[in-house]
């Protein structure tokens, strides 16, 4: 196993999956959760939850909420409370992506992890960004990941590796990763609202539900939200 690395851990299903698979390669673990301005906290909830289940120290908060804030246009920061946020419409330049397209996140988050892995002498970084069902966001293509090791290895002056385990998976395969890893799927939260169970109408939602159907088995997340 490898000494040390940073896992990103935002709560959901993708990332819980990939701090599973990084407790099978790392022998430490630094777990790290951003804050960008989302409507709830259930999702960071979840985060500690998951950190406690794998035995991990609670994890690092960084609170970027300003800065998006400032920035807006995207749905899950600057949209309407209420409603579905995959189907509002935010203030910006007219393109192609979603609604729930943060602008700039993913850049944001690995530069502030990688300056963090510098201090600690970290120089893995892991998440559970994917290109196949995440809505089309261009930061979770492998193009992306590959440039911004490149740029954040020169900005550091040293080489890291962003491992992106779950890059060319469909929902079904990393469902299925997921359950041979006995990933505690049931304490995860992937819905864009908040709320005492999932909307079940959002993208994030749509796309978790298609997951675990196109694997036949059930959603335990669903079974506790009902219990």
């Amino acid at each position: 196993m490898r000494p040390s690395a940073i896992v990103l851990v935002s709560g959901g299903l993708d990332s819980a999956t990939a701090l599973g698979w990084a407790t099978t390669q790392f022998q430490h673990i630094l777990p790290v959760n951003i804050y960008y301005g989302q409507r709830h906290s259930k999702e960071t909830f979840a985060a500690e939850q998951l950190c406690d289940h794998y035995g991990l120290a609670s994890p690092l908060h960084l609170d970027f909420s300003q800065p998006f804030a400032m920035i807006g246009g995207s749905s899950l920061t600057s949209g309407s409370i209420h409603g579905n946020p995959s189907q509002e419409l935010v203030e910006r330049t007219p393109s192609d992506l979603p609604p729930t397209f943060v602008p700039g996140r993913n850049m944001v988050f690995l530069a502030a992890v990688a300056g963090l892995g510098y201090v600690h002498r970290i120089y893995d970084i892991v998440g559970g960004w994917n290109a196949v069902d995440y809505s089309g966001y261009p930061d979770c293509r492998p193009e992306f990941f590959a440039a911004a090791e490149r740029a954040l290895g020169e900005a550091l002056v040293h080489p890291l590796t962003i491992h992106t385990p779950l890059i060319s998976l469909t929902k079904q395969e990393i469902i299925e990763l997921g359950t041979k890893l006995d990933v505690p799927y049931r304490l995860t939260w992937s819905c864009y609202s908040g709320g005492g169970a999932p909307c079940g109408q959002c993208d994030s939602c749509v796309i978790r539900r298609d997951g675990f159907a196109a694997a036949k088995l059930p959603d335990p997340a669903l079974t506790a939200a009902t219990s």
